[in-house]
Parts: structure tokens; C-alpha cells; sequence
């Protein structure tokens, strides 16, 4: 267990998302955990069961069926239990889903804004140095840079947004 999670520790260690890693880790842990005992719950008094029915007491008997009745109420409620579990972990997984689509299109914008950036200083260069022709193709990538800058700026906008 302290392996895995050392190892979803180490996996997400330059996303930034570590600690939301790690929850997801412990919610699915914590939910196999709860599954697991309530299998084994149902396992002993079943056995049990069997048992006082082999045994010639009746006050045994009687009193296992009604631990058995306690038991299926308990077993009922602990595999709701588990259900919600289920949708509490997938909720916070839609969350890190949406951190890291953020983070994603963050990322986008950077390398956009950069290369927008970097065009602008060939554009001023080549305005002193070179000819119309190559300063109208510079020009032209600019504006496909803006445009590519733009459309990320749109998806960070809507990826925030969605989640």
C-alpha cells in the first residue's frame, strides 16, 4: 500500500496535481477496503449461521438468524456506502480531468504566446534587413500565430469553464 503510494506520488510529481492524486489513491483504497469487508461480514454469518443450525440450541439458533436479519440491514447499508463512494471518487476524478485539461491548454497558450513573440522580433529584423516579399511571409505567419494564440486563449476560456 505505502508503495503505490509512494509510486503515485513519484508518477505525478511535476503535474502539480499530487495531492489530488493521492486522494484518488486513498477514495479507491478506502472503497476496495469497505467491499472487502463487507464480503467478509457476509462470509461470517453465513458461517456462523450454518453453524447453529448444525447445533441442537435453539436460543442459538434464534439468536444467529436475528444477528443474520442485523447483519444482511448492515451489509445493505455498507454497500450504499461503497456506491456513493464510487460517485464521490469519480467526482473528484472529473476534477482532476479538468486540472489537467487546464493545465493543457495553459500550456498552449504559452508555446502560442512565445511564438507569437518570437515572429514579432523577426518581423522588426527583417523590416531593416530583408525584402518586402520575405517581411509580407513573416507577416502572414504573425497573424496565423495571433489567430493560433487566440483559439488557445478560446479553449483555456472554455476548458476552465466546462469543469
Amino acid at each position: 500500500m505505502k508503495f503505490f503510494r509512494g509510486s503515485v506520488r513519484i508518477k505525478s510529481f511535476g503535474t502539480g496535481h499530487g495531492e489530488l492524486s493521492l486522494v484518488l489513491c486513498g477514495l479507491r483504497d478506502m472503497r476496495l477496503a469497505a467491499k472487502s469487508f463487507v464480503q467478509a461480514q457476509t462470509t461470517a454469518s453465513e458461517d456462523l449461521l450454518k453453524w447453529s443450525l448444525k447445533a441442537e440450541n435453539r436460543a442459538i439458533q434464534e439468536t444467529l438468524i436475528q444477528l443474520l436479519e442485523l447483519s444482511t440491514l448492515w451489509e445493505d447499508v455498507q454497500k450504499d456506502f461503497t456506491e456513493h463512494l464510487r460517485e464521490f471518487r469519480n467526482n473528484f476524478q472529473l476534477i482532476y480531468e479538468g486540472e489537467r485539461s487546464v493545465d493543457h491548454a495553459r500550456g498552449q497558450l504559452a508555446a502560442h504566446e512565445a511564438s507569437e513573440s518570437s515572429l514579432r522580433k523577426e518581423l522588426r529584423k527583417a523590416n531593416k534587413k530583408c525584402s518586402s516579399e520575405d517581411v509580407q511571409q513573416l507577416e502572414v505567419k504573425l497573424a496565423q500565430a495571433q489567430r493560433s494564440k487566440e483559439l488557445a486563449q478560446m479553449e483555456g476560456t472554455n476548458s476552465f469553464y466546462l469543469w
